[in-house]
């Protein structure tokens, strides 16, 4: 396979990474169910990014970049849909709860860990297991506060 020119692969993560200050601005900081979304979109930029300087910056191999991209934004953006569109779904508020809250520090978590493994020396195996505990914690509640939000009792619309 013939070798692409040095961040050639990383032209992607520019656009997006210079435009995502703006959308972040104003009153999206200070709700986290729309934080969440562009944190999801600031991960996409960044794996884009890693993608195209494995090459240049031997700090991050090329796997960094592939969890970036699965862990950081598509793992992130999919909890962030999923408990947003459960709460609109089912009539409640759309405000980030505790649970909530937490779900998105650990998938947050989970992404910086599992990109950071090469620097954690001896300390691999260490960072692996909690990269791993994050995120299946972060999917079990997930899951269990969906499940309360479509089984449990709904909340009146008014019309």
């Amino acid at each position: 396979m013939p070798r692409r020119p040095l961040g050639r692969r990383s032209l992607p993560g520019l656009p997006l990474g210079c435009g995502y200050p703006a959308g972040a601005a104003g009153g999206t900081l200070r709700d986290p169910l729309l934080l969440i979304l562009h944190v999801g979109y600031g991960w996409l930029a960044f794996g884009l990014l890693l993608l195209g300087t494995d090459r240049l910056c031997q700090i991050f191999p090329a796997s960094a970049a592939l969890h970036a991209l699965t862990v950081g934004a598509v793992g992130t953006m999919t909890l962030a849909v999923m408990t947003r569109a459960s709460l609109d779904h089912t009539g409640r508020p759309l405000s980030a709860g505790p649970i909530t809250k937490a779900i998105y520090a650990l998938i947050t978590i989970a992404a910086v860990l599992r990109i950071s493994i090469p620097l954690a020396g001896d300390q691999i195996a260490a960072a692996l297991w909690l990269a791993a505990a994050a995120w299946s914690i972060a999917s079990v509640c997930s899951q269990s506060s969906t499940a309360a939000s479509w089984c449990g009792p709904g909340y009146e619309t008014s019309s």
